[in-house]
């Protein structure tokens, strides 16, 4: 896409250049970049209405809790190993056990993970409504056994290319091109065709980190704001007219800009905290429900120090430590302040590209999180505190899906769930190591019109993993066909997917979509997800 008479890119590196020689303050780049994408949104015709979330669940916690469905079919083909999704007392003795429920799925009753057989606490609402516009990927292998690589793979496959979210930033034009969190290995790796920024913000309270260099301060005050915004404005007007473009709206870019980052901050910082607060809300009541075979019997299981209850390398459950009372003193603040942004920034229309992490840790008991990189997180504090993750996660995402409905947006809106990989669990229930040939991704939106499960795992490990890892736990086995050949799901397909669904420009080199977008309704090309046993 180009402007008349010249390049978007051209237009704004000169007009950033003019603007900035005459004389930048603290934060003033953020606000060119805000004026510059405004003022292309004036010169050009081009719509674009899609709306991009990657919600990243870092560390790769263990999906088979979430988005992994091990035995979806029922049919004999599990093999069962030392993990589980809930606990089963047996002969006084608590163990991991494998255990799932039949749920509707797209056009099938599927046997799923617990959490999906429960209503949400805060909202009555069956977590499984949510699977009607949900494609769950399962059998991922992502070929790199790497935390931030296969990060950032999930979002930008290939250093050459754009990301997915600098892609959809350039074709929205919103008033923040891209915004990402500074944790998120997928913040970093921001590109976009026309050089535009991405707005990098803490964890913590995302709006600080935007309007933070508007704010009155030291360095720059209130008063400088309108000046500035006005210099800014002139000076792109300025180099449109000797470029002959078309008026770049300079009354009504500097009203606009000048309301959002001026008189409506207090407002937007305390917008910001109320949704915080009722996020916070959802958490504790998902976390204090009852979680049959899960939580429902937390009083009577007393740790014994064995390495079952080992939630790091070196720190044990004491035996006599009720694990009921150890989970109310937990910490999760991470999970509700990225909902309640991504609610904040899609309803309020800053943008239409959001990278967000939800946190490596959901814990903190005594000091020490639960982190989801689980290789010392014995096999029974797993299930306990990531199943209560997975439901706290879906309690957020209803109450997000209906705000969304509600803002009319949902229908073009699409949600990433995405993590480096998933685990492989140790036959001796000390923890999980890195499952990078058996990840899984979750895709939810309003445009998903058939729902379902696709990709095939292995039944067993391969021969060479046999002596540590044993069971069916979603080791990728072959499903697509590539230059006459059988090849398990791939990170490239993943992410041709979600091009496909976004209607972006394919920036994978070797993947294939596995959907077609029709008009806005998204439907599989593919609906197998099979067990397969090793030849």
């Amino acid at each position: 896409m180009k402007l008349k008479n010249t390049s978007r890119r051209k237009f704004i590196k000169d007009s950033s250049r003019i603007v900035l020689s005459s004389g930048a303050i603290y934060g003033l780049d953020n606000l060119f970049n805000i004026l510059i994408n405004n003022s292309i949104a004036n010169a050009t015709t081009d719509t674009y209405q899609y709306k991009h979330v990657s919600f990243l669940t870092p560390g790769g916690p263990p999906r088979w809790y979430f988005d992994q469905p091990l035995n979806p079919n029922n049919d004999g083909t599990f093999v069962d190993g030392n993990f589980g999704t809930v606990l089963k007392n047996i002969n006084g003795m608590w163990q991991a056990t494998y255990a799932a429920n039949p749920v509707k799925f797209g056009e099938n009753k599927l046997y799923m993970p617990p959490v999906w057989s429960l209503k949400s606490a805060s909202s009555n609402q069956s977590f499984a409504d949510l699977l009607n516009e949900t494609i769950m990927i399962r059998g991922l292998d992502m070929e790199i056994n790497s935390h931030p690589i296969n990060e950032e793979r999930t979002i930008r496959p290939f250093n050459s290319n754009p990301s997915i979210s600098g892609l959809v930033a350039q074709l929205a034009k919103k008033p923040i091109t891209s915004i990402g969190h500074s944790s998120a290995q997928t913040t970093t790796v921001y590109k976009s065709p026309d050089g535009s920024a991405n707005i990098s913000v803490p964890r913590g309270n995302p709006i600080s980190g935007i309007i933070g260099p508007f704010k009155a301060s030291d360095i720059i005050q209130y008063k400088d704001l309108k000046h500035s915004i006005k210099q800014a404005v002139s000076a792109i007007d300025k180099y449109a007219q000797q470029e002959r473009l078309p008026s770049q709206g300079t009354e009504t870019t500097l009203k606009n800009t000048y309301e959002m980052f001026a008189s409506k901050l207090d407002t937007f910082a305390k917008q910001f905290a109320d949704l915080v607060k009722k996020y916070e809300e959802i958490i504790d009541l998902e976390t204090a429900a009852l979680f049959p075979e899960v939580t429902s019997d937390l009083k009577s299981i007393k740790p014994n120090g064995s390495k079952e209850y080992q939630y790091t390398s070196n720190l044990f459950f004491k035996s006599g430590d009720n694990l009921f009372t150890i989970l109310q003193k937990a910490n999760r603040p991470q999970l509700a302040q990225s909902f309640a942004f991504a609610e904040f920034a899609l309803k309020e229309d800053l943008t239409a590209s959001l990278t967000l992490d939800l946190g490596i840790n959901f814990s903190n008991i005594k000091g020490v999180g639960i982190t989801h990189d689980q290789h010392f997180v014995g096999s029974i504090s797993s299930i306990i505190f990531t199943s209560l993750y997975f439901r706290s996660l879906l309690g957020c995402m209803l109450e997000l899906k209906s705000a969304l409905q509600t803002s009319g947006i949902w229908d073009k809106t699409v949600f990433q769930f995405t993590s480096e990989f998933s685990r492989t669990p140790r036959k001796d229930g000390l923890g999980s190591d890195h499952g990078f040939n058996s990840g899984s991704m979750s895709i939810m939106s309003g445009m998903i019109k058939q729902p379902g499960l696709i990709g095939n795992i292995y039944t067993t490990p391969s021969d060479s993993m046999s002596n540590l890892y044993g069971g069916t736990y979603g080791d990728a086995a072959p499903f697509l066909k590539d230059a006459g050949n059988n090849r398990p799901i791939i990170n490239d397909d993943v992410v041709s997917t979600i091009c496909e669904m976004l209607q972006i420009p394919k920036i994978g080199t070797k993947g294939q979509s596995l959907v077609k977008n029709s008009d806005g309704a998204v439907r599989l090309l593919m609906t197998d997800h099979k067990n397969i046993k090793r030849l």
